[in-house]
């Protein structure tokens, strides 16, 4: 059988082709997974801290019932209620990316001003509870803000492949073209 060497020489050129489409679809398939569990990674971080508000809120309302005045205590009802009102704002998960981060960076600010509060009151200093919970928010926090420089490292990394103009069909594939860096905390 008598083969034409331009036909095999073509067939050869699509396999190749072909096999190197398949290689960067497994490959950008692969970056794409990884944004998505860095993605919730995030989110339950920020889950994790926020089931974590009631019981700090509860703490510093029973130390403040058991040495604090009771001068500030509108003033800490009212801190009291916008935290949970965040919260559950945060919640609803009815609101865009760009929102969300807003108000993860109010809470943060509102959780940062509870955790002052020990500057104020020095009975906060002593109470075990409320340091350990100052220890484990802090220890939440960073955890979130390593998940958020990895989430943004992957993206960057998968950013990079698109600039490559063969593969953008990929960014249309996945639509990452809708997911920004974070930046929350």
């Amino acid at each position: 059988m008598y083969y034409n060497s331009g036909m095999v020489l073509l067939w050869t050129l699509i396999s190749v082709l072909f096999l190197l489409l398949a290689i960067c679809f497994v490959v950008m398939r692969f970056a794409a997974l990884e944004i998505e569990r860095r993605q919730e990674a995030v989110i339950e971080g920020l889950w994790s801290r926020r089931n974590r508000i009631p019981l700090l809120l509860e703490v510093v309302a029973r130390a403040e019932g058991e040495h604090g005045p009771k001068s500030d205590a509108l003033l800490h009802a009212n801190l009291r209620s916008h935290i949970i009102d965040l919260r559950d704002k945060l919640a609803s998960a009815a609101f865009t990316l760009p929102e969300q981060i807003e108000m993860e960076k109010q809470m943060s600010d509102l959780i940062a001003t509870v955790f002052r509060l020990d500057q104020e009151y020095s009975f906060l200093k002593q109470d075990l509870l409320f340091i350990s919970l100052k220890k484990e928010f802090e220890e939440i926090v960073e955890k979130i803000r390593i998940e958020i420089n990895d989430y943004n490292f992957s993206f960057q990394k998968l950013a990079n492949y698109y600039r490559l103009p063969f593969l953008k069909i990929f960014e249309l594939i996945y639509r990452i073209g809708r997911k920004q860096p974070l930046q929350l905390l």
